[in-house]
């Protein structure tokens, strides 16, 4: 940008901004002239949001309540506007509605002359007042003065350009510099910031959102901007660093390099000999590096590594380059795939499913229409490498924020610097070039340990603590894994100093060493480059406050629509007074005689809502809250992402009670055929949590209207009891089981003898309500768990896809129009003469990252096996071809309880030393638990060891790897998305006889040929 001296500042402005690209001392000022003696004054600008806002209306309100002169005034078709105003009643907070495109937008006039009004004007002042939604703006006493304006002005300017947004020289200020919305200057700075709110991958809906995030100086939440202007062609220099330390994709052909960011592994292509990494050059039907690549359009590059190799590989079966171009130039537009017919990639760092990094030293390509070449000179490649954030590790932890995460020992994917944790133990890694659906989770086994535990420190592997596991996931499918239980036993591999804790909400610091394990096709690492040493902030809850839509206001209930409103009339931490939120109708359920009404919001723009009416009687009439009615108990509660439960009541000792402070009151107005309406009011309490609240502010008063619509099949009938107000931790009343309890068997799909079908054959082939079984779960949703049902529809050009949950309630419903991404892409059979190999087909739909906006599913047409998931992190999944789940133990181990024997050779001299015969046994009982007793291959880990059938990591499942109808059972499986790599594995055959049993602990322990004793 320009630095301008002051005086070159238009001296007749309303608020002048000066804009320093280099100065710590940036000022930002604003001028002072006299007012017009003339009793109006003139103010005119542009609006615009990058294209000029037409046909928009703009109102006034000056000191005295006055507006403009003479009204309307509406922009023009360029966005330019004019009105008059008293000139004694300025400041005047002008403000935009309408228009096209539609959209709200302020901005402050302080003198006469040019005001802009762009989302630059409106983002600073929402700055200066520290208010997104402009509750300030109906009393002039409170406005933002000049001064706050000012500095706020230069604040949001100082962030853009810190994230690469202002990418031109800028004269003047946004308030009062004239300019055209033509793409140049002022105009292509709001271009720049409107793929902030455009792109869903950013999770920035609107322009209040992107100014809540400069309120809270949550910085991280911005990615850096990357120019999508096609550069003129440059040769690099030999090996520089083309991708900037980001991950992504880079090559150079005549003189022009092509840099993607986001590059992902296509599930498709999934190989367990090498691995695809592809990164689109588009977003939607945008191209974003348009240049010419021999007269095409680049869609996507994509690079194929072998595994278990480093260093120079060459092209061959397993390791290639793969370009997509499209030509438009004729009516139907063509696409040429461009293989590596001579490559040599170099390979500095690859594991199967962590990271991978090397360059593309030189590639000759061929297309498959003209034949014509291509011949790359340079490129690079980088996947899974996540170098964190910079500078010092906050001491304290954001609103919205669970668990900082800072790298004290790094390895090749985690390399240095700190992580923040803002979606539950998760984070996003766009900053770093990575796709939107790659995340580092984290997890720990036995969370409930800490949950009830005082001040003080407390060690892993140590009661009383004793159970907890620290586990974090990154990579593809999130399968490379870190974890405390890794490399024998896990006492002081973490540790937790808990500062404070009430209500089963804690916070506090925490230490970890954590090691993965590679997989079995990688190379031979040691386990240092594998040790992960990490520590940080950790707390099971978030204070972020939840904004309601359209500024605060979501409206009312309309008539004859299925939903709840809820007008917060006390506020407290996550819920600010006066905003009102409109919660969708959801599907009612009963518990024994209590019948469970339930509403519930997952818009992107806010964490998910979920208010539940339980007990509440099927009558006209008022009731309040804990009041008997029949057999009827009334209580309330509010769910949210927060990990704070607010409600009414509790259950103690089997007995429903308020809690301190709690009141309801619901009138039921009408009973209709198959609905029930009326209002309430409601003080809801987060019991026992208020000292772990800023201002111990944990109660909310709400009121509303509600309408519900059910079927008959939703009214009460006679299912288990589940409690649904929280629980006191010291109840000694039996709770309900964990979802999961043995589940009914799934089998597999039939999809006919069509092995290689078009897409249009494919989506008719896959087009039915299939039973699934919903094998993971939310921890919000447990109902979901068991028996559901996917249901395929449509066509190659419009295809759905619905997820059910086993209460048949819907968990995910998705049409593929409108979506970020999506795929249709039929099985097929592919000969190769000694081999024949069965493609996967794949269903996919991506409209954001929330369960109910992303869905992929899997059918294999040999097999018959379906598989999927829902929620950008795969928070649910689901599968056939499965006969045993849940935590109830299979009929199957009746017969194989016993004792269980095979002679094997085991080489405790090394891979290359001489044989050692043993026996090795497993002995398993009719309640679940497998017994290891002998010798691993290497004589490298210490046995016996004992497993068991009892979590929901348990699985009987026909074995994928065959096609005769053999089974295979999974004792806790590490992969839940292929359902996969169980620490003990037992193969049947048709009949369900033994096959063999081994287990991996982590060498492998065998009992091929296995023979049970008699007894």
């Amino acid at each position: 940008m320009t630095i301008l001296p002051f005086y070159r500042l238009i001296p007749a402005i309303g608020l002048g901004v000066l804009i320093s690209a280099c100065s710590s001392d940036k000022r930002v000022d604003i001028e002072s002239p006299e007012p017009d003696p003339t009793i109006t004054v003139s103010l005119n600008g542009t609006a615009a949001v990058g294209q000029a806002i037409v046909n928009a209306t703009i109102t006034a309100t000056c000191q005295n309540g006055s507006g403009f002169t003479v009204s309307p005034v509406v922009t023009d078709d360029k966005g330019k506007w004019s009105g008059e105003v008293d000139s004694q009643q300025l400041p005047c907070l002008l403000e935009l509605a309408g228009g096209e495109p539609d959209i709200q937008l302020s901005s402050m006039a302080f003198s006469a002359g040019t005001v802009n009004i762009t989302p630059l004007t409106h983002l600073s002042l929402l700055k200066a007042s520290a208010d997104a939604n402009l509750t300030w703006k109906d009393n002039v006493a409170i406005w933002p003065n000049r001064n706050q304006i000012e500095a706020a002005a230069s604040s949001v300017l100082d962030v853009f350009e810190s994230k690469n947004y202002i990418d031109e020289e800028l004269v003047g200020s946004p308030f009062s510099t004239e300019f055209e919305a033509d793409g140049t200057g002022w105009d292509r700075l709001l271009d720049n910031i409107l793929t902030l709110v455009s792109d869903s991958t950013n999770q920035i809906d609107d322009y209040q959102a992107l100014g809540q995030i400069l309120i809270n100086d949550d910085l991280e939440r911005l990615p850096v901007y990357t120019s999508t202007t096609p550069t003129e062609p440059t040769e690099p220099t030999p090996n520089e660093e083309l991708l900037n330390q980001l991950n992504g994709i880079a090559f150079t052909l005549d003189g022009h390099t092509w840099i993607i960011n986001q590059p992902f592994i296509p599930s498709s292509n999934y190989q367990n000999t090498n691995r695809h990494i592809r990164a689109n050059n588009f977003i939607g039907d945008v191209i974003l590096d348009e240049s010419s690549f021999k007269g095409d359009e680049l869609a996507w590059a994509q690079v194929t590594l072998a595994h278990g190799l480093r260093g120079k590989q060459n092209c061959s079966v397993d390791t290639g380059l793969t370009l997509l171009t499209v030509n438009n130039d004729g009516e139907v537009p063509v696409q040429k795939i461009w293989s590596a017919t001579e490559c040599e990639l170099q390979v500095d760092y690859h594991i199967g499913n962590g990271a991978s990094e090397g360059r593309i030293v030189s590639a000759k390509l061929v297309n498959d229409k003209d034949q014509t070449e291509a011949v790359l000179t340079d490129g690079q490649f980088r996947i899974f490498v996540h170098p964190g954030k910079t500078g010092e590790v906050p001491t304290s932890l954001a609103d919205d924020v669970w668990m900082s995460v800072a790298i004290d020992k790094g390895t090749a994917e985690l390399k240095s610097g700190y992580f923040l944790m803002s979606d539950k133990y998760s984070t996003n890694l766009t900053e770093d070039g990575s796709h939107p659906d790659h995340q580092i989770s984290i997890s720990l086994d036995s969370s409930s340990a800490l949950e009830s535990r005082e001040p003080g420190s407390y060690t892993c592997g140590v009661d009383p603590i004793s159970s907890v596991n620290m586990t974090l996931k990154m990579g593809f499918n999130n399968a490379y894994v870190f974890s405390t239980k890794n490399g024998g036993d896990s006492e002081g591999k973490c540790s937790f100093n808990i500062d404070s804790s009430s209500g089963r909400k804690f916070e506090g610091s925490y230490t970890a060493t954590l090691i993965a394990q590679a997989a079995n096709n990688d190379i031979d690492m040691d386990s240092t480059e594998r040790t992960i040493t990490i520590s940080g902030r950790i707390r099971n809850f978030i204070t972020q406050a939840f904004v309601a839509k359209n500024n605060g206001n979501e409206g009312d209930l309309a008539t004859d629509v299925a939903g709840l409103s809820m007008k917060i009339e006390e506020g407290s931490t996550h819920f600010i007074q006066g905003q009102s939120f409109l919660l969708v109708d959801d599907l009612s359920e009963t518990s024994g005689h209590i019948v469970h009404y339930e509403w519930k919001k997952t818009d992107e723009h806010i964490a998910p809502l979920r208010m539940t009416f339980s007990g509440l009687p099927l009558s006209v009439g008022s009731y309040v809250c804990n009041e008997i009615v029949g057999d009827q108990q009334l209580s309330m509660s509010l769910g949210t992402n927060a990990n704070i439960p607010y409600s009414t009541s509790f259950t103690q000792g089997g007995v429903q009670q308020l809690n301190d402070g709690a009141s309801c009151s619901v009138d039921v107005t009408n009973i209709g055929t198959g609905s029930i309406e009326g209002t309430y009011t409601a003080t809801l309490v987060a019991r026992n949590v208020a000292p772990m609240l800023p201002e111990q502010d944990a109660t909310i008063s709400i009121s509303g209207k509600f309408r519900h619509f059910y079927t008959e099949d939703q009214e009460p009938t006679e299912p288990d009891p589940i409690d649904p107000a929280p629980t006191d931790p010291s109840d000694p009343t039996p709770k309900d089981p964990e979802p999961g309890s043995l589940q009914e068997p799934v089998g597999k799909a039939v999809f006919g003898d069509n092995a290689s079908p078009t897409s249009e054959e494919f989506i008719a082939l896959v087009s039915n309500t299939w039973p699934v079984a919903i094998y993971q779960v939310p921890d919000s949703n447990p109902e979901w768990y068991g028996k559901g049902s996917l249901t395929i529809s449509g066509t190659s050009n419009s295809w759905n896809m619905e997820l059910r949950g086993a209460d048949n309630s819907v968990i995910s419903s998705l049409n593929s129009s409108n979506a970020f991404t999506n795929a249709l892409t039929p099985f097929y059979k592919q000969d190769l003469g000694v081999l024949v190999v069965y493609q996967p087909g794949q269903i996919f739909i991506n409209k954001g990252t929330d369960i109910t906006q992303y869905m992929t599913s899997f059918f294999y047409q040999n097999s018959g096996l379906i598989e999927g998931s829902a929620g950008g992190n795969a928070e649910v999944k689901f599968r056939n071809s499965v006969e045993a789940y849940g935590t109830g133990v299979p009929d199957i181990f009746n017969t194989l309880a016993g004792t269980w024997t095979a002679n094997v050779n085991v080489y405790c001299d090394g891979p290359f030393g001489a044989p050692t015969a043993v026996t090795n046994t497993a002995t398993i009982t009719n309640g679940g638990v497998i017994t290891l007793d002998g010798k691993t291959q290497l004589c490298g880990n210490t046995i016996p060891q004992t497993f068991e059938w009892e979590g929901l990591n348990d699985f009987l499942i026909i074995d994928p790897e065959e096609n005769d109808g053999s089974y295979i059972m999974q004792i806790d499986a590490q992969n839940l998305t292929k359902v996969g790599n169980g620490k003990v594995q037992i193969r049947f055959n048709p009949d369900m006889t033994v096959k063999s049993i081994s287990g991996f602990l982590p060498e492998l322990f065998e009992l091929k040929g296995a023979v049970k004793q008699s007894i």
